[in-house]
């Protein structure tokens, strides 16, 4: 899941759909606070923590701290100010990664998290991580990127339709947003995702 932008319902209503289906792990990437409404972090960040969801630092997530320098405390727990501070913008496991856009935080810093992923930088992310997944958000729009052999592929992918990416490793995905009722359910052994309305 992510970009739920201050809406903890839809973080509620994403955990609850997800965990109903099964999913042992849950992510959220990035853009879980909305920098213009700080009074709403505090619900959203609860809803995570005690859904022991691993997250992810995305843009508004970042302004929020900064805002948060110059009134501490006056929206915000200084418990879930700790908690923003201390999440990371990218997280890289063996065969996947997780970001909130860009997983280059050590070559662009916190433009990682506001730039595009257009077919120049997927294409470079893929023959860089030939056997990785990125899993990421910020786009708003589900879709998947991979190598068909004649090039770059984008393809939308619409709520209720599983996709076997098996052969379509590396590839880039963007799971879509909360605030859309959107969210990703990825079968690791079987090598699929589902994007699902959970609305």
């Amino acid at each position: 899941m992510a970009d739920s932008h201050g809406n903890a319902e839809t973080i509620a209503g994403a955990v609850c759909f997800l965990k109903a289906n099964g999913c042992s792990r849950l992510y959220h990437l990035g853009d879980i606070c909305d920098s213009q409404h700080p009074e709403t972090a505090d619900e959203c960040i609860t809803l995570l923590r005690d859904n022991d969801v691993i997250a992810i630092k995305g843009n508004n997530d970042h302004e929020i701290l900064i805002n948060q320098q110059y009134q501490p405390g006056k929206y915000i727990s200084q418990e879930n100010i700790t908690y923003l501070k201390d999440l990371v913008p990218v997280v890289n496991e063996e065969k996947i990664v997780y970001a909130h856009s860009l997983p280059y935080y050590k070559e662009l810093g916190l433009s990682c998290m506001t730039r595009g992923m257009g077919k120049k930088t997927a294409d470079i992310y893929m023959k860089n991580n030939p056997k990785k997944i990125l899993f990421r958000g910020h786009s708003h729009s589900p879709e998947i990127i991979f190598n068909n052999g004649n090039g770059i592929t984008i393809k939308s992918l619409t709520p209720g339709h599983k996709t076997d990416i098996g052969d379509k490793i590396p590839c880039i995905i963007t799971c879509g947003a909360l605030t859309r009722g959107l969210c990703m359910i990825f079968e690791y052994h079987n090598k699929a995702i589902s994007c699902v309305s959970f609305q």
